[in-house]
Formats: C-alpha cells, sequence, structure tokens
C-alpha cells in the first residue's frame, strides 16, 4: 500500500442517511491520541433548500453531496483502515487497485472544503466579506457599476425566497 506524508482530501462514499453519523465518529478520530496525527479533518458540505408543507414553506438543511464525506488525511495504513472501519461507510473513492483518490486542488476549492484566506481574494471581495461580517444576519446587495450583486448564501437564499434565477460566468 502506497502511504503518503502530506495531508489530502479523499472522498468517503457512505450509507444513505449516514453522513453525520460518519462525520460524528470520524471526528472522535481527529481528537483521539492515536489518530489526531493522521486524521485531520473532515465535512459534510450542506446545502439549504426550501420545502412546501400544509402550505407552508419550512427551511431544510441537507448534504450537498448525499452519500459522501469528506476526509482530509495523511495516507498511511493505519489512518486507511480507521477511517474505512467507520461504522456506515462503503469505502473510498479509488483506483482499480483499491488505493484511494486524493482530491485535486481544484476539486478542493469547488467543494469549498477548505477556508478562504482573506488577503487571497479581491480586493473587492474584501470589502464585501468585512462587510457581511458585520451584517451576518442580513441579505447583502453589494452595488458593481450599474447593477446589485449578491455572493454566496445571500444569492442562494434570494433566489429561493424571491423565485428568481441565479446566473454565473461561465
Amino acid at each position: 500500500m502506497l502511504e503518503m506524508d502530506v495531508p489530502q482530501w479523499y472522498i468517503l462514499n457512505i450509507q444513505h442517511g449516514y453522513e453525520s453519523i460518519v462525520e460524528q465518529e470520524i471526528r472522535e478520530l481527529i481528537n483521539s491520541d492515536l489518530y489526531k496525527d493522521l486524521v485531520l479533518d473532515v465535512s459534510v458540505p450542506r446545502e439549504i433548500t426550501y420545502v412546501e408543507r400544509n402550505g407552508k414553506k419550512k427551511t431544510v438543511e441537507k448534504p450537498k453531496y448525499p452519500n459522501y464525506v469528506f476526509v482530509k488525511m495523511i495516507y498511511t495504513k493505519q489512518s486507511w483502515w480507521a477511517v474505512k472501519s467507520t461504522r456506515g461507510t462503503r469505502g473510498f473513492c479509488a483506483d482499480a487497485k483499491n488505493i484511494p483518490i486524493p482530491m485535486s486542488a481544484d476539486e478542493v476549492k469547488k467543494a469549498q472544503l477548505e477556508e478562504v484566506k482573506i488577503e487571497d481574494l479581491t480586493p473587492m471581495m474584501q470589502q464585501y466579506m468585512e462587510t457581511k461580517e458585520q451584517y451576518h444576519d442580513c441579505i447583502l446587495f453589494y452595488r458593481l457599476g450599474d447593477f446589485y450583486e449578491m455572493f454566496f448564501e445571500d444569492a442562494l437564499t434570494a433566489s429561493k425566497e424571491l423565485d428568481i434565477t441565479l446566473t454565473g460566468k461561465s
């Protein structure tokens, strides 16, 4: 088994509905003395959706990628076994030899698994993030030239509440 000494993100396939259970159990591995240096992070990206029940809109949080959990770890036999043995897991997304395939930097960015450093953002987005931090409980409209824009969760929330279509760059 090929071992790595650099932490990377891996995709773990799990049983339907076990996202929270697997996440919690892997967090216990992260906090244990035996695995704290090997298993570094776990993520189950979630999204807010709206369902209508009995004529009322209800906010529901659900996994963005059902049946998958993302694990940041240093790949060794020990870490592989500990994570793969977690209740509710089916296994890693792996190659033909059953060796887990680490996610590319682009995949990690798209899945939003790592925090973005504010100094890595453009000055405009830095200003937006600083303003949003002050008014975190509000939908922030940001003026760009003749138009107003909304970003991230604000755009998703406004899209659903106002029944408008999201646009983006291709």
